[in-house]
């Protein structure tokens, strides 16, 4: 997957979150979340 990088396939968006338990909770409202740790510091 780091391959390639970020992909969509089928979906339309990319979810951008300040913490880890808001982006799990996002993903988990239609499927199993995969979640980036970015540190853009």
């Amino acid at each position: 997957m780091l391959q390639f990088g970020l992909l969509k396939m089928s979906h339309h968006h990319v979810h951008l979150s300040t913490d880890i338990t808001t982006a799990t909770g996002v993903g988990r409202r239609k499927s199993r979340p995969i979640i980036f740790q970015v540190n853009a510091a």
